[in-house]
């Protein structure tokens, strides 16, 4: 037979390759596997990131749309003027116009009347009382206009009587004069 050759290696040789070997293993677990898993994880995040990209890019135009709508909408509601006092001589055209505005929306103002009596001299407001004929959209339509008066300073008392046909409203508002 032939003669096997050997190779000359000691065990001194082998124990430093098995402990070479078990370094390498314990690398690739202790270090290589978690960056892996690490690596997994942060892959199915930017997937779940991805899609969620995805998913607002298809529903912005639809956010838009409906952002435009409430835009519209807040055109649409109460008015908020800012605060404004109202001359004294300006006083008999401003009810003048309001009257107009109201037979305008629906109603007829029967009377108009400012309390010059109940007002001390350096008073900063006047109370006015309207007596109006009409019905309920009318009112609503009549108290949005009042709303957009800057004068307005608020609403003291609306009261209701019914009558056949016909509902009479009278309403005791307040509007801010300019000091005399």
């Amino acid at each position: 037979m032939a003669e096997e050759k050997q190779l000359p290696i000691s065990g001194k040789s082998i124990t430093v390759i098995l402990i070479c070997i078990s370094g390498l293993l314990a690398f690739v677990l202790l270090a290589l596997l978690p960056l892996q898993r690490s690596l997994d994880r942060m892959d199915r995040e930017i997937a779940a990131k991805t899609a969620e990209l995805k998913e607002r890019k298809e529903l912005f135009p639809v956010y838009q749309e409906l952002i435009g709508r409430l835009r519209q909408k807040e055109e649409h509601g109460l008015p908020f003027p800012e605060p404004a006092a109202l001359a004294l001589e300006d006083l008999d055209g401003f009810l003048k116009n309001l009257r107009e505005t109201m037979r305008g929306q629906g109603m007829e103002p029967l009377s108009m009347t400012p309390d010059f009596k109940s007002m001390p001299r350096d008073a900063k407001l006047l109370r006015v009382t309207a007596l109006l004929r009409g019905g309920f959209p009318a009112l609503r339509k009549i108290l949005i206009e009042l709303g957009r008066e800057p004068a307005l300073r608020h609403l003291e008392e609306i009261r209701i009587n019914s009558a056949p046909g016909f509902k009479e409203f009278r309403l005791k508002f307040w509007l801010a004069l300019q000091a005399r």
